[in-house]
């Protein structure tokens, strides 16, 4: 299976897991859409909120991947370079009452990964948890909170600036960053 048709896939699981419990929750009536893909059922819907799911069902995995897609990126980031790097960065550095060791102790008492990341056109927050509902509700309840209520502290936020910058002085300086730059400036322009 090429790198592609891997990430599409995982995209797909977790838009699907989330728009799943978002809709059992909301106790929505599902109108399913079934997609195959390499054997892979596909079934895909869009929640009353807009966003599109796609889900695939896997029993043989006690184990669920949620990943959150968000419009953003470093082109999109309107002459504020790592702007949406340093955004995505702030969520888990606090949120509602917790700071970050508490965070990150709430996703590691029950098994959870949490990560997040920033790229040319998106930036995404991902979660692997347990099935087993009380570890999956703490760790679904703890990233709402992140994604609902961050708290960009100013003295983290201050901190992860001074980072920030010092990571886009070293890209500055750094032959892939330029010829990749380069390469989507040229790109931009045929």
């Amino acid at each position: 299976m090429n790198r592609s048709l891997k990430i599409f896939i995982g995209l797909a699981v977790i838009l699907v897991v989330i728009g799943t419990l978002l809709a059992i929750r909301h106790k929505e009536e599902l109108v399913l859409t079934p997609i195959s893909v390499n054997g892979l059922n596909i079934q895909t819907w869009t929640a009353s909120n807009g966003a599109k799911v796609l889900y695939v069902h896997a029993p043989q995995l006690p184990m669920v991947d949620l990943r959150i897609t968000f419009d953003a990126g470093s082109a999109r980031d309107a002459g504020q370079p790592g702007l949406a790097r340093f955004t995505n960065n702030m969520l888990d550095t606090g949120a509602g009452e917790w700071d970050t060791n508490a965070i990150t102790e709430r996703f590691d008492s029950v098994g959870a990964r949490y990560s997040n990341s920033t790229a040319r056109d998106m930036a995404t927050v991902s979660l692997r948890s347990l099935t087993d509902p009380p570890l999956l509700d703490k760790a679904i309840r703890t990233l709402a909170v992140v994604l609902t209520q961050p708290q960009f502290d100013p003295e983290e936020l201050e901190r992860l600036r001074k980072q920030t910058l010092i990571s886009i002085k070293s890209q500055l300086q750094s032959p892939s960053s330029i010829a990749s730059k380069a390469y989507y400036q040229a790109d931009r322009k045929s």
